[in-house]
């Protein structure tokens, strides 16, 4: 239940819903209010959902949150949880009050160039998108800055895979931030967040990927993510880090009740399988943690649902010294603990090179 919910209707239909979760967030937000307010699309096109999940904070992030909607009433939506959520909870709450043609995420320690909406919005309604995803800044805590940037492009793909088209749609990244999403097909693929999960955008992407039948790719970078110690991206327990097997087998589980999932199978154990290695970079490229048991679940569950993923057209094609080749091709062996943990050794050391490289 929501203990507060402040909400004035605007008097304009919004172009975009834009959801901002918030937690013990009066530091950022005097930032992030800012960038919201000199959008060049105009606020007056924005509905700013701001969603207060019980801050600890003595009332100062619902406090701050209040002044903007005093402010902006016709824009702003405030609500507050009496119980934290996390973040995927926040954001849950944040859809139930969308009314925007099209609906997008903003974090609370973030910030995005005041072009953002405006650029996002034209692309989408010149090609009539389903989605629009940009480039992004990546700041890491000790000042470490990484661009991602996808190519200029436009995906018409005519037919949605659930309309029986042929062709996996091609979603940049495994984040919501960079993204714009149509309200209504939201709604048809019922996309939500998982609770208490860490990946969780990746998964509310994969809800929604069978449904859309066009995306376009900016390759402006427009958002920047700030990395934060502490945060949940962050974080390097071994119970959070298991999250994203839950996610997967979540994830394929959908994908079977929805009745594509074998005819659709080579595409699925792809874009899963770039996911985990995305995971396992993760594992050599932080604490020196023991992942023998991590890796022991995810081999089995891919050897489960993908025992001939060796002979997948867009491995084979990987050179056989690729990174993250090797990385995948892990999960298809039995290692012991003592072997684990010299393949761990030396990937370690791979990636410490190519950071120190620059």
């Amino acid at each position: 239940m929501n203990s507060n919910i402040s909400f004035t209707p605007p008097h304009l239909d919004p172009l975009i819903s834009v959801i901002i979760p918030c937690y013990n967030a009066a530091t950022f937000l005097p930032n992030c209010m800012k960038c919201l307010e000199v959008q060049t699309i105009g606020i007056e096109h924005l509905e700013l959902i701001f969603v207060d999940d019980a801050s600890s904070d003595q009332g100062a992030t619902w406090e701050m949150i209040l002044a903007f909607e005093a402010k902006y009433p016709n824009q702003v939506i405030a609500i507050q949880h009496e119980e934290n959520k996390g973040q995927a909870g926040a954001r849950n709450t944040g859809l139930l009050y969308t009314r925007g043609v099209y609906v997008g995420f903003m974090d609370q320690d973030d910030f995005i160039e005041p072009t953002f909406h405006q650029t996002m919005y034209e692309k989408a309604t010149e090609y009539d998108c389903d989605m629009v995803q940009c480039g992004y800044v990546e700041t890491y805590p000790d000042g470490r800055i990484r661009t991602h940037a996808p190519k200029e492009v436009f995906f018409n793909y005519e037919k949605s895979i659930m309309d029986g088209g042929s062709t996996w749609p091609t979603i940049w990244g495994v984040t919501v931030w960079n993204k714009l999403f149509r309200r209504s097909l939201m709604t048809e693929s019922a996309a939500i967040f998982p609770v208490g999960l860490r990946l969780e955008d990746y998964y509310f992407n994969e809800r929604i990927r069978p449904f859309i039948s066009s995306i376009y790719c900016i390759e402006q970078t427009l958002y920047h993510w700030q990395r934060i110690s502490g945060s949940i991206s962050t974080s390097t327990s071994l119970n959070c880090l298991a999250d994203f097997i839950i996610i997967g087998e979540a994830v394929i589980a959908h994908y079977q009740s929805l009745g594509f999932f074998n005819r659709c199978l080579r595409e699925i154990e792809w874009d899963l399988l770039q996911f985990y290695a995305g995971e396992i970079s993760g594992w050599f490229a932080g604490s020196p943690l023991n992942y023998y048991h991590l890796y022991c679940l995810l081999s089995n569950s891919v050897k489960k649902h993908f025992p001939d993923f060796e002979s997948n057209p867009a491995f084979v094609a990987l050179a056989d010294d690729s990174f993250v080749k090797q990385l995948i091709a892990i999960l298809n062996q039995n290692y012991t603990q003592e072997q684990f943990q010299v393949v761990a050794t030396a990937f370690r050391n791979t990636i410490s090179k190519a950071i120190n490289a620059g």
